[in-house]
């Protein structure tokens, strides 16, 4: 599963963060943390995202199957 957090401040992009993580503890730590790095208190909006789905792209080879490329399908979800 991978979260993006899209941060904006006075309605202007600020940042977005991408965590890419297999360890679900670690992983929703991580989001904890940066969370709590752009509060709302501070004029921060955040939008979260995951994804636990993604599409991949594929090459067939004599050899075998070659991954091209990889996009997540990110879905929103509600704040911590």
């Amino acid at each position: 599963m991978r979260y993006k957090i899209k941060i904006t401040k006075d309605k202007k992009p600020f940042c977005e963060v991408s965590i890419e993580n297999n360890d679900h503890k670690t992983r929703d730590e991580i989001l904890t943390l940066a969370l709590a790095r752009f509060p709302t208190v501070e004029g921060f909006s955040r939008e979260i995202l995951f994804s636990d789905d993604e599409v991949r792209y594929l090459k067939s080879t004599p050899t075998g199957i070659e991954v091209l490329a990889v996009q997540p399908i990110y879905q929103p979800r509600n704040e911590l």
